[in-house]
Order: structure tokens, then sequence, then C-alpha cells
């Protein structure tokens, strides 16, 4: 015999490989989904904050024009330089991308737009601080022009006073003459060696001439009025000047402190939106890792679960495999041992289908013949239906088991048509009166009836078992009689049939009664001493 698993097997060994593929299936789609979730994540860490990159750039823009507007003051300039302009150009192409790129997000636009004021309004103010500047250095110094007229009116005034001054001079001489003895005067040789003498005087007449000058000087009133009229006019002019130049002044300092605000004022806002990208960078990069590892964890959750229910899945069908195949392997065992006596049943039954294909059909066939004959031409009626109701029965049994394809599929038809009941039982009981008096025994037939009448059903099987069975009875008895009872009983929904035969034989045993409807059962020795050979029931 071919070994074959059994179909519910196959089934389950193909279950358990459905199931290992589609759970490595899962899994691979679990770990590439999860695979995916954080290379996107990790890209977008990688990925550089285009917002924080375009206001750093906007934060150097805004550094170099400080830079550049401490130039331009220094160099005395009127208007702001080209490479001013340009930089200029290049903050504002920034804040266009900010706007751009802070769509949506309202308080930071407000922030750019901010910006955006305070940088013109600096131009602004720059331009103007320019200009104050350009007409400070184009006028002289009030300080050094005043010191240059000072000077200048003092040599005026010099030359004004020696105009405006007229001068006399008176001069008046005295001679005075005086008496007086002189003095004789002695050497040193004579006043160290010499004697002293009574001095002596002598008279001296002495004459001094003496000289007064007087200096009469005269101003010149009207020239002195002239100049003061115009050194007055000269004052106020140069007040006005200076007061001008002093508001100037006042506005340019003004200027200076507006251009001081508005630069700390936009470096504010701009660091102020720095911080904030940096908070978000930061709260982005933590949420964007904490995500990369909430991925991570649920992936290796599923992987743990699918893990889990793999191998609880595969444990049962493994385990239900196993009882299949030790189920199979048993009634592989059991199935062997039957075949084998199949098989050599089988074989005996082939050879009893030969021969009486040949040895029993055609004299069958002949009494069947013959007997319809005699019961057509009217001769012997209770003779000749004894004969052909048993051969019409045999006939048919035969046809059944040379029918060999419906006796070897175990399929057979039952007929549903009208028949006597009571007249079946007595063509069998009948045909088998000559059986039973050639043992001697006696075979009758009691009935109770209770409503006679025809019934639906298949003749043929009813005879072919109260063939078998009365058949039976007469064989195993070899004394005494036999009893065929026939109970009818009418029932609202039908007719309740019982058939029982009775004989008087040695019976079966209690502990062979199980075996009574098993095919090809032989019984004792006995038995088969008795008929001479085997006994089939």
């Amino acid at each position: 015999m071919k070994n074959k698993l059994p179909a519910s097997l196959k089934g389950k060994v193909l279950i358990t490989t459905a199931v290992g593929l589609i759970t490595i299936l899962v899994i691979y789609l679990a770990i590439d989904r999860a695979f995916d979730k954080i290379t996107t994540n990790i890209d977008q860490l990688a990925k550089p904050n285009e917002r924080l990159m375009e206001v750093n750039r906007l934060f150097r823009g805004v550094s170099q024009l400080n830079h550049l507007q401490q130039k331009e003051a220094a160099s005395g300039r009127r208007d702001p330089s080209m490479s001013f302009i340009q930089e200029s150009d290049a903050v504002y192409e920034a804040l266009d991308t900010l706007q751009w790129l802070f769509a949506g997000d309202s308080l930071q636009l407000q922030r750019v737009e901010s910006i955006d004021e305070l940088l013109t309004r600096r131009k602004e103010v720059f331009v103007e601080y320019l200009q104050l500047q350009y007409r400070r250095n184009a006028s002289p110094d009030i300080r050094s022009f005043l010191t240059k007229v000072a000077e200048e009116t003092r040599v005026a005034d010099s030359l004004s006073q020696r105009r405006l001054l007229q001068t006399h001079k008176k001069t008046t001489t005295t001679t005075v003459s005086s008496d007086t003895i002189r003095e004789e005067r002695t050497g040193f040789l004579q006043r160290l060696f010499g004697r002293s003498e009574p001095e002596s005087e002598s008279e001296v007449i002495t004459t001094a001439t003496q000289v007064d000058e007087e200096v009469i000087t005269a101003i010149d009133t009207l020239h002195l009025i002239k100049a003061d009229s115009l050194f007055t006019i000269l004052e106020s002019s140069l007040d006005s000047l200076q007061s001008i130049q002093l508001q100037e002044a006042a506005m340019l300092q003004q200027r200076e402190f507006q251009l001081l605000t508005v630069n700390n004022r936009l470096i504010h806002q701009i660091i102020t939106i720095i911080n904030a990208l940096e908070q978000e960078e930061i709260a982005r990069l933590n949420e964007e890792t904490q995500a990369a590892f909430s991925t991570a964890g649920d992936t290796i959750q599923v992987l743990n679960l699918i893990a889990v229910v793999f191998i609880a899945v595969s444990l049962l069908l493994a385990l239900i495999v196993l009882l299949d195949i030790s189920k199979s392997n048993k009634y592989r065992a059991e199935l062997e041992v039957v075949n084998e006596a199949v098989r050599q049943e089988a074989a005996a039954k082939q050879r009893f289908l030969s021969n009486m294909s040949h040895e029993i059909r055609t004299p069958l066939q002949s009494i069947y013949g013959y007997a319809e004959q005699a019961k057509l031409a009217g001769k012997d009626w209770v003779a000749v239906d004894a004969i052909y109701h048993p051969a019409a029965h045999l006939l048919n049994v035969v046809n059944e088991v040379l029918d060999y394809a419906k006796v070897t599929s175990g399929q057979f038809t039952f007929d549903a048509k009208p028949f006597d009941l009571l007249q079946e039982v007595d063509h069998v009981v009948k045909a088998l009166v000559p059986l039973a008096a050639k043992k001697g025994i006696e075979l009758t037939h009691e009935e109770e009836v209770g409503s006679p009448g025809k019934m639906e059903g298949d003749p043929f099987r009813l005879r072919q078992i109260l063939f078998n069975i009365i058949g039976n009875a007469i064989k195993f008895t070899d004394e005494g009689r036999v009893t065929v009872e026939t109970t009818v009983e009418d029932k609202s929904e039908g007719y309740d049939v019982r058939i029982a035969i009775r004989d008087t034989g040695v019976g079966i045993a209690a502990e062979r009664l199980p075996d009574l409807f098993k095919e090809y059962t032989r019984e004792g020795w006995m038995f088969r001493k008795n008929m001479g050979g085997r006994v089939w029931a």
C-alpha cells in the first residue's frame, strides 16, 4: 500500500508553513516600516533648520550694516555708499525669505515685520544723520572763526586807536646857575705818603639847564562811534550762527541717539527671534529623538508580540501535527494488519465470484426459464410457484453479486414501490420449506397484522434479508422448528413492522453477539464439522 498523509494532516502542515511565512512577512513589514520611520527621523535631525540659518544670515547682515554705518559716518559722506546699499538689499532679501519661511506662524511674522520697520526707520535716520554731519563738516568751526575774528579785531582796534588819537607835544627849557667851593683832590700816593695839611676850599661856579615837555592827546569820537556799531552787528550775526550750529549739533546728537536706539532694538528683536528659533529647534530635535525612540520601542513590542504569537501558534500546530502523525502511524499499523486480511479475503471472494459466474448463472437461468414456461402453460401451479419465486430471487442475487463494481464500491440502490408484505414473506417461507423438510424440521409463518394492505419499499432487499436469516436458522437448526413471526401495527404516521425468526438451534453465545453483523464471520469447529465445511453468517 502506498503510504500517504491524510488530507487533514497535509492541511495542518500547510497551515503551519503558511503561518510561518506570514509571520516572517509581518516581521519584515514591521521592521521595514520602523526602519523607514527611524530613517525619516534621522533625516529630519540631520536636516539643517532653514529658518535658523536665514535668521543667522539676517543677523550677520545687520551686524555688517552697523559696521558700514560707522565707516560711512567716519568718512563724512553725504549719501550712503553702494556697498551699504547692496548690503541693505541683501538684508531685505533675507527678510522676504523669512516671511515666506514663517508663513503660518503669526508671532514670528509679527517679529519679522517689526524688524522690517526698524530697518526702514534706521535707514531714514542714518541718511538724515549723514546729511547733518555733512553740513556740519562743510561749515567753518564757530570757535576758530570767533578766534580769528577776535585777533583781527584786536589788530583793527590798535590801528583805529592810532587813527582816532591826535597827539600834541610842547617843550619848555629853563637854565639855572649856582656858586660852590671846589674841593681839591689829591692823588692816591700823596694821600698815602704825604703829610696832612689843612684842607683849603676853592670856590666853583656851576650852571644847570632844565627842559620841560608836555604831551596833549585828542580823541576823534566820530570814528569811535562807527566802529562800535560794526562790532555790534558782527556779534549779533555770530550769535545767530552759533545758535544754528548748536541746534544742528543737538539734532545730530539726537539722530545718533535714535540710530543707536533703533540698532539696539533691531539687534534685540533679531536675538529674540534667534532664541525662539533655537528653542524651537531644540524642541524639534527632542521631539524627533523621542519619536525615533518611540518608534523603536513600538517596533520592539510588535516584534515581541509577533514572536510570542508565532511561538504559541507554532507549538500548537506542531502539537496537533505530532498527534496526527502519531494517530496516522497507529492507524497505518492497524490498516496494514487489516489490509492483509482483507486482501486475502478479497482474493478468495474474487475466486468465488469467478467460479459462480460460470457455474451458477446458466443453471439458474434454465430453472427460471422452465418455471416461467410451466407457469404460462398452467401446469402444477403450486410446484411452479415454488420454483418461480426462489429462482427469480436467486437470479437477482446473482446479478447483484456479478455486478462487481457495485459490490466493491459498497453502493446499493433501494427501490421504493408498492408491495404486499405478507405475500413476500410467504413466498420466502414457501421457498425454504423444502430445505427445512429435507432436514426434518418444521418451518412455519405466524402473522399478527393490525391492518393488512400494500406497503411501499424494496421487496427484493426484504427477500434478500429474509432468505439470509431464515436460511441461516435452518442451517444451524438440526431438530425442532423454525418460526417466522410477522407483526404489523397500524399507527397514525404509518406502519410499524416487526419480523422475528425463532429457531431451536444452539443459538449464539453472549460474547459472540458483537460479531453477529460482521462480514465472513466463521463459527467454531463444531459447526464446521456438522455442516461439513465453512459456515458464512
